[in-house]
């Protein structure tokens, strides 16, 4: 009698060659994290810390993990992928970080202001997100062309000793990271 036949298949050991790395994204956007290997890899297995050790993330078998419109709440967020082969154990990539940037916001606008000559006003704003920077624009009034204020970079606007000239519509643009308002 002569037994059935069995089969040997010798793999390579699988080895990453190019590891997953830190991404910076906005809220909202979509994030990607990507490993790339060599020899024979059977399968993939990411894993997230969100600030109590690294947990498998259920589905998430791929190469490539693609996190679909990011919160603010996972930023520093820490990605890493198991590559199983032919060894019982896995390698591991190295650790990726995500950073989410918030997109600018106003919570509070300017206020309009009525004084005599000579007078001392300011127009402040209040923004919050990442990357804020501010530009203060004069124009005659609100439908006239805007003109950069010189300097004017700040939250607050101050007009010290007011003349005539002064007279007209103020409004800052506040740029991020992110956007533009």
């Amino acid at each position: 009698f002569t037994s059935n036949c069995a089969t040997l298949t010798v793999g390579n050991a699988a080895a990453i060659t190019g590891q997953p790395v830190n991404t910076t994204v906005c809220a909202g956007d979509n994030a990607v994290f990507t490993v790339t290997g060599s020899g024979t890899i059977s399968s993939y297995q990411w894993q997230v810390n969100t600030g109590a050790g690294f947990a498998d993330m259920p589905g998430e078998t791929n190469p490539t993990l693609t996190l679909n419109a990011v919160t603010v709440s996972m930023n520093g967020y820490q990605y890493q992928v198991n590559v199983f082969s032919c060894t019982a154990i896995p390698i591991t990539s190295s650790v990726a970080t995500l950073t989410v940037n918030t997109p600018i916001s106003i919570s509070a606008q300017p206020v309009a202001a009525e004084l005599c000559l000579g007078g001392n006003t300011s127009f402040s704003v209040t923004a919050a997100g990442t990357g804020i920077g501010y530009q203060w624009q004069y124009a005659a009034d609100c439908s006239s062309a805007w003109t950069n204020i010189p300097g004017a970079t700040n939250a607050t606007l101050n007009l010290n000793a007011v003349t005539l000239a002064n007279a007209g519509a103020y409004r800052v643009v506040v740029s991020g990271t992110c956007n533009t308002v």
